[in-house]
């Protein structure tokens, strides 16, 4: 890696945190739809409707993604960001045997305000930025990697939680290095491809909002 790639990504990372995009701020879903979504990105599985609904609700038990005494709501409805349902993907995406232990899902409750900001950049940075593509390899073989990458430093191994932050943003370069020199005894949880997953919900969000809409 040159010198002057660094320093070009360290700038882009630790420049001042980014507004929340405009798009992003208009997502505002009821639980039905935040369900939908979820399901739509296979996260339910074979698993019962009844059962899909009730591990949500008990990770709400634990703040994830929000209490119900606290939750922002229309009437008596919550309503959920698209910050909201990305804690729920991250939450589903770190799943264990059909579930998430109890230490791993409090460090992400703890980690919200940062991983919400690490969202935002990658929604933003999908294409540019921190998330430019990069290319492996050449000719024929040669593929290209873009977008912002997500490393909890999660390692949760013996039945306890060994280690968990704080969450970083890598770029395409670093997140496929992590992925070729990571010890995969001590690393179990590796890089996600958070804006490839921030895209997916966004677009998701806003087709429910139009159904909505278009439902009356």
């Amino acid at each position: 890696m040159m010198r002057a790639e660094i320093a070009l990504m360290n700038k882009q990372r630790w420049a001042a945190p980014p507004d929340r995009p405009t798009e992003l701020s208009n997502i505002e879903l009821r639980y039905g739809s935040v369900v939908r979504i979820l399901v739509e990105m296979g996260f339910r599985g074979s698993t019962s409707e009844h059962t899909f609904n009730d591990y949500i609700k008990s990770l709400r038990k634990l703040g994830l993604p929000v209490s119900s005494k606290t939750a922002p709501r229309k009437g008596h409805a919550i309503i959920y960001s698209f910050e909201n349902v990305m804690d729920l993907v991250l939450a589903f995406l770190l799943r264990v045997y059909n579930g998430v232990p109890d230490a791993v899902l409090r460090q992400l409750v703890e980690a919200r305000p940062e991983l919400h900001r690490l969202y935002w950049l990658a929604y933003r940075d999908r294409c540019s930025g921190l998330g430019s593509p990069f290319r492996i390899g050449k000719g024929d073989g040669s593929f290209e990697i873009a977008g912002v990458f997500l490393d909890l430093k999660l390692n949760h191994a013996g039945g306890r939680l060994v280690g968990f932050g704080p969450p970083v943003a890598l770029s395409p370069m670093e997140a496929f290095a992590r992925f070729a020199q990571s010890d995969i005894t001590s690393r179990a949880f590796l890089p996600m491809r958070l804006s490839e997953l921030c895209e997916r919900v966004a677009g998701l969000a806003r087709q429910e909002m139009m159904n909505r809409r278009a439902d009356g």
